[in-house]
């Protein structure tokens, strides 16, 4: 039995509202909790700037296979490019703006640790 159009897109509009709210929720929760530099952390706001930054790298890999993807659905080269750069570029601005926190942070953090002694 087939859902109809309609119904389907209600459907599909109550899981965004679902999930956007659950975003929400996790998200204001995690900004009071310590962030975690070890260990395992499904949460990615739950973790420090260099932990973002390796799992940015390492979610980077999965442009290849988002890429064969969206290839094998419209099988057009040019959107499989533009589909490609976007993706490249998303995860090249987090790597690098992660990459800035993180020594940002490790200098504070020594900072903190070694003031400079005054005269």
């Amino acid at each position: 039995m087939p859902i109809s159009g309609q119904l389907f897109d209600i459907f599909l509009c109550i899981l965004a509202i679902s999930v956007a709210i659950a975003l929400v929720i996790h998200i204001k929760g995690a900004k009071t909790r310590e962030k975690i530099d070890r260990g395992f952390s499904l949460s990615y706001w739950n973790l420090s700037y260099r932990r973002k930054f390796i799992r940015t790298l390492w979610s980077a890999l999965l442009i290849i296979p988002a890429m064969l993807l969206v290839h094998m659905s419209y099988y057009s080269m040019i959107v499989t490019i533009v589909v490609g750069i976007v993706l490249l570029a998303i995860f090249a601005v987090q790597a690098v703006y992660n990459y800035k926190k993180w020594k940002e942070e490790d200098n504070s953090i020594n900072k903190k640790n070694h003031p400079k002694e005054e005269d």
